[in-house]
């Protein structure tokens, strides 16, 4: 009684403290909060910045070329200057930075686009950086003195500058406020990339504060998407150990996030299948390490990520749940730069190489240090403290922890050249693998004095390969040209072996029962695209034309006996047209795709439109529908409890193609302090697949023989709810988002077609991500909750019901809800100019013991001529509270 005594209060300590940190955080007072009222119609944003700073006292710094054509009709009653900023960054695409009472403006893009819409002119491009520390400078001005030529530095110091060729005589101005300002004759440079050096004013006193407006996450309405920045793709807070982008995106609101071992992006009631993880434009079909606990993705170089969750770019086909876009860095590096992140489980760096003026390279590699088994994560032991079986069997169970061994070694490539200004090159590759062994014992006495062993070993290893080559051609201002070729291949074996031994009556005579799964898996992604962008005032065009071929080869033996076989190929070939409106108050994405599949003899349409309409300065509502398909899928089952997926097609086994209609319905709030966003969504899915066996109590399981697997087709449908809460102060974020989803599913062959819920069914959702930035160290701390995932519950009081007759009661358990807590603190600083950061990390921080699935084994060995049901049941929990330290370098 005194430890739990002891342990709520230290929780309601550690609770007390943290909203005392939101409190002070939220009572502080922050100047550009303070209201202005504004209304014009057409009204040049040069005049309109010009009035706040006669009436609000804020000096604006900006390029005048950029917005001198640049008109809004704006509306502002009562808004603070914070949420003002907001509302013409989303109408503009311009970007804001605030040093003090100074405000930076800049175009978004620098590094893709040019300052300027005159052609024929010069084109610099360079970089700014501290000439002690070497540290880069974003939003540092660049000029041309006696002009109005000008931009600012993007967030990695770059930039990139078009001048009319009569302005060489002139001279190139870089500034940033506390250092003393560089110029140098553009008659002088002939490199393609320089390289400036600013120097600290001892003049100025050093009490500037950077207050980055960029957000953790950010909601893009004009595109309904989510997008990460890199602050949160590196953050360790949820990783285990060092940062997990996968488990980072399982934060954001509609994505599930249910398990310890679980990277998957399921979104929206999905399964993971449904989901197309692209990283550079190559698609990835295995996305988790060691059961699920580490990413096989090098978040060292990530750029952004984006994640699409009810209407897709009009290029993405082929999936019907979501789409997650992951894009490293690109631009020239400074020379050499090198990353280096070690933990306690694995080692990741990175090396960025300036190959010569035009060419440049970035390179990744992630590894486990030895077998990362031995840390034990994974458990099969009931941590609780009771004896009793948490099935209603009276048997007592006692077993021992299961020992994986797990090697990893993961790479990613970058390889970028520039032709020209116009034209540019990326050569991306990725790959992936992985080893694995992991043997668990278990051991039973029964009432009859029977004494039962039951020993499992699985093994499996797999690779995961692709590249990719990108085109980019930018004819002028107005249009744009891509090419992509893509090429993905996936092989991966495993197998499940599962010894029995009886003692009869502590009889020297055994009973034994050798049982055996296996399967094999190969898949080949070969595609082409192009895709030509036309934009003129307000309206955006575009068409373009695909190619994929799906090569697929699996099969999956029980006990030696073939179960399931194929080998097919599949072609498709898509074309598509889209129109995107962007105005003041309204954006509207319409586009309809055709894929015709030769192989099905199949032509499906895909319309989609998505309408973003704002109705004042802080209210907006959207909408959008889409349907899509999906021929590639994978078959979920389960063998003995041990979760298998076979990538197949819809071309043999009677494996359908799926279906869906996706609508979305929701509003955005926003004002001074915080947004909130609000979604509504259904799916009506056509073409599931549900592949059990028929009678897993009443099926013999000698050696060499298989028990009866089904296949059944139904239907679906998913009704839901995705709110996220955001707000912050200065250094302070935090993001609180809630998902009720109703997942549910019909089969005709089974309980006469009644909807029940499926496994993906997550009732409830909550997640919760703080982040708080103090001098050289960042808090971390998040919170999960989730309900339970549906089971079926195997019983001996029958032995006659199959699958399709099961009780509702015996089908439609649920594990316990899932809780945990993470929190993670991150010290940054220099030691002889290199970038060094100290992290350390808590998984599970209040060591919840939640539960990974119901374990049980259903075995038949004759008795007296009968046959007797032996069902061996445990409570499989999940991982305990993990620390992990972890160093990070840069230089």
């Amino acid at each position: 009684m005194a430890e739990k005594l002891l342990l709520v209060k230290n929780r309601i300590i550690l609770i007390s403290l943290f909203f005392f940190l939101c409190h002070f955080c939220f009572s502080q007072v922050d100047s550009l909060n303070q209201k202005i009222s504004y209304q014009q119609q057409d009204q040049n944003l040069i005049d309109f910045f010009k009035f706040l700073e006669t009436n609000h006292h804020f000096r604006f710094s900006f390029c005048s070329d950029e917005l001198k054509n640049t008109s809004l009709s704006l509306d502002f009653q009562q808004l603070s200057l914070n949420q003002a900023l907001d509302e013409i960054s989303s109408l503009t695409g311009l970007e804001f930075k605030i040093v003090e009472n100074n405000i930076l403006i800049r175009k978004s893009n620098l590094i893709q686009e040019s300052t300027s819409t005159v052609t024929n002119n010069m084109v610099l491009k360079g970089k700014v950086f501290t000439e002690s520390a070497q540290d880069v400078l974003s939003f540092a001005t660049i000029s041309i003195s006696n002009s109005t030529v000008g931009t600012y530095t993007d967030d990695d110091g770059y930039f990139i500058i078009e001048f009319p060729i009569d302005l060489m005589e002139e001279q190139l101005l870089v500034s940033y406020m506390g250092y003393k300002v560089f110029s140098f004759d553009l008659k002088d440079t002939n490199e393609e990339l320089i390289l400036i050096p600013l120097t600290e004013d001892t003049n100025v006193i050093e009490v500037i504060e950077i207050m980055n407006r960029e957000k953790p996450i950010k909601i893009e309405a004009k595109k309904n998407m989510l997008t990460l920045s890199s602050f949160q793709i590196n953050a360790p807070t949820s990783g285990l150990s060092g940062s997990n982008v996968i488990r980072n995106l399982q934060i954001l609101p509609g994505i599930v996030a249910h398990n310890d071992n679980s990277i998957q992006l399921e979104i929206r009631g999905s399964n993971g299948d449904a989901t197309l993880t692209l990283i550079n434009q190559i698609p990835l079909y295995k996305s988790n390490h060691y059961f699920g606990l580490f990413s096989p993705i090098n978040s060292i170089y990530l750029d952004s990520v984006n994640v699409y969750r009810s209407i897709f770019p009009m290029r993405y086909s082929g999936k019907t749940g979501g789409i997650a876009e992951m894009f490293t860095k690109r631009g020239f590096p400074q020379s050499l730069n090198l990353e280096l992140d070690l933990n306690a489980l694995y080692f990741q760096s990175g090396v960025s190489i300036l190959l010569y003026k035009k060419a440049y390279m970035y390179f990744t590699v992630k590894s486990s240090v030895s077998s990362i088994g031995n840390a034990h994560f994974l458990s099969s032991r009931n941590d609780r403290k009771k004896k009793d079986n948490v099935q209603t069997f009276k048997d007592q169970v006692k077993n021992t922890s299961s020992t994986p061994e797990v090697r990893f070694l993961d790479i990613q490539s970058t390889f970028g050249y520039q032709h020209n200004k116009k034209f540019t090159t990326h050569l991306h590759s990725s790959f992936a693998s992985e080893q694995y062994e992991n043997s668990t014992e278990l051991y039973l006495n029964n009432q009859n004095n029977d004494s039962i062993k039951v020993n499992i070993v699985e093994m499996g290893e797999w690779t995961n390969f692709g590249a990719s080559l990108i085109h980019n051609y930018r004819y002028n201002s107005n249009s744009t040209y891509e090419i992509i070729t893509h090429y993905s291949v996936l092989d991966e074996e495993n197998e499940n072996d599962t010894r029995i031994k009886k003692k009869r009556n502590n009889n020297n005579d055994l009973d034994e029962l050798d049982l055996n799964g296996e399967q094999e898996n190969r898949l080949e992604d070969f595609g082409h695209s192009q895709q030509l962008n036309y934009s003129k005032g307000h309206s955006k065009y575009s068409v373009g034309f695909d190619y994929h071929n799906y090569q697929l080869q699996y099969s999956f033996k029980e006990n030696r006996d073939l179960v399931i076989q194929s080998s097919d190929q599949i072609n498709r070939y898509g074309a598509y047209v889209k129109y995107n409106l962007i105005k003041e108050n309204l954006s509207t994405h319409a586009g309809l795709r055709a894929n015709y599949f030769p192989e099905l003899n199949q032509f499906l349409l895909s319309p989609r439109i998505l309408f973003n309409l704002k109705l004042n300065g802080r209210w907006s509502t959207k909408a959008s529908f889409a349907q899509y398909n999906q021929v590639v899928r994978q078959l979920f089952f389960e063998y003995r409890t041990i979760p298998m997926q076979l990538w197949t097609s819809s071309l043999s086994n009677d494996i359908p193609l799926l279906k869906s209609n996706n609508i979305m319905l929701g509003t955005t709030f926003k004002n001074d302090r915080f947004t909130i966003d609000f979604e509504a969504y259904y799916k009506k899915l056509d073409g599931l697949s549900e592949f059990v066996v028929l009678d897993p109590e009443k099926n013999s399981n000698f050696d060499n023989e298989s028990r009866e697997y089904i296949l059944f087709n139904g239907d679906g449908r998913i009704i839901g709810l995705d709110v996220m809460f955001a707000t912050g102060y200065k250094k302070y974020e935090t993001f609180l988002c809630y998902t009720l989803s109703k997942a549910v599913e019909r089969y005709p062959e089974i309980n006469d077609y009644i909807y029940y819920a499926s496994e993906n069914d997550r009732r409830h959702q909550v997640k919760w991500m703080n982040s708080y930035l103090y001098r050289n160290f960042t808090f971390g701390l998040n919170a999960f909750y989730s309900s339970g995932r549906t089971y079926t519950k195997l019983s001996t009081d029958t032995n006659t019901e199959n699958i399709s007759l099961r009780s509702f009661e015996n089908r439609f358990n649920r594990l316990p809800y899932y809780q945990r807590i993470d929190a993670s603190l991150t010290y940054n600083m220099r030691i002889k100019g290199k970038n060094v950061a100290w992290s350390g990390s808590v998984f599970n921080l209040f060591n919840r013991q939640n539960v990974k699935y119901i374990q049980s084994f259903v075995t038949s060995i004759e008795e007296q001529n009968e046959l007797v049901n032996t069902v061996v049941g445990n409570e499989v929990t999940l991982l305990s509270r993990t620390f992990n330290i972890g160093l990070r370098m840069s230089f």
